[in-house]
């Protein structure tokens, strides 16, 4: 009788032991995946990480392409000034001769004038 109950009470304590096992093993299983969905959104994260990288790569390097585009035009735009601005110079300077020239000849046509009078 002794020998049925040491039996019957192995019996529950490996019942006992079984539960907990199987808890246990739950308890591994949730954690495992628990560690798959951490993973899974470290992934997710990181390959939203590199879209959003990339998208800012594209971005700044169209912000410096149209950066440099808009240098080259003004740029290109000063050079024109400069060259208007010396051809309108040597204009200037023809105009400023002519007008000497012109002075000249006027100062001249008058002495002739005057002496044509005189005469």
């Amino acid at each position: 009788e002794q020998l049925v109950l040491d039996l019957q009470s192995s019996r529950n304590e490996i019942e006992v032991l079984q539960k907990e096992l199987q808890c246990q093993n739950q308890s591994v299983k949730q954690s495992e995946k628990n560690s798959e969905a951490i993973l899974m959104e470290r992934d997710s994260v990181r390959e939203e990480f590199i879209a959003v990288q990339s998208r800012f790569d594209l971005e700044m390097k169209m912000a410096q392409e149209k950066y440099e585009d808009k240098i080259q035009e003004v740029e290109e735009e000063l050079k024109r000034t400069k060259d208007n601005f010396k051809e309108a110079m040597e204009n200037l300077e023809k105009i400023n001769d002519d007008a000497d020239k012109l002075e000249e000849t006027l100062e001249t046509t008058k002495g002739e004038k005057m002496r044509l009078e005189v005469d």
